[in-house]
């Protein structure tokens, strides 16, 4: 049995571009990547997405970069 990419993975293909992903941020003012499809745990809450995984990640970058 192969695995197929879990639901934190980059998607590929035309899955690429869609909105798969969604940046979450608790009180620590830690950054995560969450899939769309999944409620984010408790105390965190989204600041960027739904957006495409590629996208969701520079937020994060980004917010990395300004902390």
């Amino acid at each position: 049995m192969t695995a197929g990419p879990g639901p934190f993975d980059q998607p590929t293909g035309e899955r690429g571009q869609a909105p798969t992903h969604l940046v979450l941020r608790n009180m620590r003012a830690e950054h995560s990547l969450w899939p769309a499809h999944t409620p984010g745990p408790e105390g965190w809450r989204v600041t960027h997405g739904p957006a495409p995984y590629e996208e969701c990640a520079a937020h994060i970058e980004g917010a990395a970069a300004t902390a």
